[in-house]
């Protein structure tokens, strides 16, 4: 799934180039494109894109999930063809999950909110829409440049950041988001692109002195620290703990709580904290002292 500004400039020409690349490099694998503002930049215009690569809204099931993507290629629904807005309220209509697609967000979540919906009567009758569903429905957004994950009425909303380009703020990461449809409902983990992944723990803890453990991604020149919404996966050696004290059993010798990324020695031993991104492992030993600071 693209989520729009695949192309820069959306010339006849670029529309081209973007399926040429698209075919040679997926084959056969199914794939969509919503198209964004980029898609309308320039020379081309929002029929370039629909030769090049078909409907610009529609909708199709996958293994039980409804998908609805959506054209907002102008900064609005209603640009995308008054068909368009009658054809998403239709789709919510079925019975089973639901995950809407369209390049603008109805919220932009950072200070400057230039990058969403722009009529804002529009954004709130949209979010109107997938909250009044009782069946399971989320939301998967871009155009703002960086990758965030909140919940709107209940409903998530995942913003997918930039994949090919520098992030649009400072500190932050180019990925991908990989979105999980089963009959237990909708999952979706934010894979931060990894040219290498370092964790940082101390080579000592203390009984009685918690340490900090984090990890860092690096991306070119850019490092990053692994934080929310990034997907992380915390393990260890058998004698760690992964999660809150009232999992510790008697064999553990220490406690990595990851949502304060806080180590903690419960006695004497050694252990090995583990963090994987995106398919990349890296690991650090850590002695535990018996030593109690006062």
């Amino acid at each position: 799934m693209i989520n729009g500004d695949f192309v820069d400039e959306a010339s006849p020409e670029d529309l081209k180039l973007a399926r040429r690349v698209l075919t040679e490099e997926l084959g056969d694998f199914p794939w969509y494109y919503v198209p964004g503002n980029h898609e309308i930049m320039g020379p081309g215009t929002i029929d370039d894109f629909g030769r090049e690569f078909g409907a610009t809204h529609r909708t199709f099931d996958h293994r039980g999930t409804r998908f609805v993507l959506l054209d907002s290629s102008t900064g609005t629904l209603r640009g995308g063809g008054p068909d368009q807005v009658e054809m998403l309220r239709n789709a919510l209509q079925t019975n089973g999950q639901a995950i809407v697609m369209m390049h603008h967000p109805p919220r932009d979540p950072t200070p400057a909110h230039t990058s969403q919906l722009s009529d804002r009567m529009e954004a709130a009758y949209f979010e109107r829409l997938l909250s009044e569903r009782d069946e399971p429905t989320a939301f998967i957004g871009g155009h703002v440049g960086g990758f965030f994950a909140s919940t709107v009425d209940g409903v998530p909303h995942v913003i997918n950041g930039n994949s090919g380009k520098a992030p649009a703020e400072a500190g932050g990461f180019t990925g991908w988001t990989l979105v999980g449809v089963t009959d237990r409902g909708i999952t979706a983990e934010i894979r931060p692109h990894v040219d290498s992944l370092q964790v940082h723990a101390p080579a000592t803890v203390r009984l009685g002195t918690p340490e900090t453990v984090a990890a860092t991604v690096k991306q070119g020149a850019r490092t990053v620290q692994v934080r929310y919404p990034m997907n992380v996966v915390w393990e260890g050696s058998p004698g760690l703990h992964v999660g809150a004290r009232s999992g510790i059993r008697p064999w553990h010798v220490a406690q990595l709580d990851p949502a304060t990324g806080t180590l903690t020695a419960i006695r004497p031993g050694q252990v090995k904290v583990s963090a994987t991104v995106n398919g990349v492992t890296s690991s650090a030993d850590v002695r535990l002292d018996q030593r109690e600071v006062a």
